[in-house]
């Protein structure tokens, strides 16, 4: 296990998060105009608002230890297209393509490693926003204010219609001979010995 990166990770996270809930308590201490959801809608006051951030802060850690426990190699068939290769490292098994929906994974562990990473990810990337956010809010930075009224109902729409267009297949390619003819691969390309 890679535990100096783990280390490191969780530390920052935990820095950007406090760093986050200090800035909303100087900006609302009474949270009135905090935008979280647990918040506005749930109207949970700052004990639970902590121990929610408290849980999400540990089921976050937790699944990063997943990502940096990872096996670095990973065996697949020769000749696969990306998108083949990415179903069969994360099921186990090629379809397909219309069986691929609604499919359970044979192999629950990559998904639990690409989901270490994604939420290590986004955590670190949501609360620098959350920051830089609290931060011109307290500043009161003019443009800043008056840009968050129309901000999320432009952001929100154009998000979701772009990652629908993004995800789209589009027509299949085929895919040229790999130049070496085992049984497969590591991810680094070398080839791995024939059982």
């Amino acid at each position: 296990m890679r535990w100096r990166s783990y280390f490191l990770a969780t530390t920052t996270i935990l820095l950007l998060r406090t760093v986050d809930l200090f800035l909303t308590w100087v900006y609302t201490p009474d949270l009135e105009h905090e935008w979280n959801p647990i918040i506005s809608f749930l109207g949970i006051s700052w004990p639970g608002f902590i121990l929610s951030q408290v849980l999400v802060f540990s089921f976050i850690a937790g699944s990063m230890l997943f990502y940096f426990r990872r096996e670095p190699t990973v065996s697949a068939p020769n000749g696969l297209s990306f998108q083949d290769f990415t179903y069969f490292y994360f099921f186990g098994e090629l379809r397909p393509w219309r069986r691929r929906f609604l499919s359970f994974p044979h192999r629950l562990r990559p998904h639990l490693v690409f989901n270490g990473f994604l939420m290590m990810t986004m955590s670190m990337i949501v609360s620098t926003f959350a920051i830089v956010n609290n931060l011109l809010l307290i500043a009161g930075v003019q443009r800043y204010v008056l840009f968050l009224g129309s901000h999320y109902r432009i952001f929100f729409p154009a998000f979701f219609i772009t990652a629908g267009l993004g995800s789209s297949d589009g027509p299949r390619r085929p895919t040229p001979p790999l130049p070496w003819k085992t049984t497969g691969t590591d991810l680094s390309g070398e080839a791995l010995a024939s059982t």
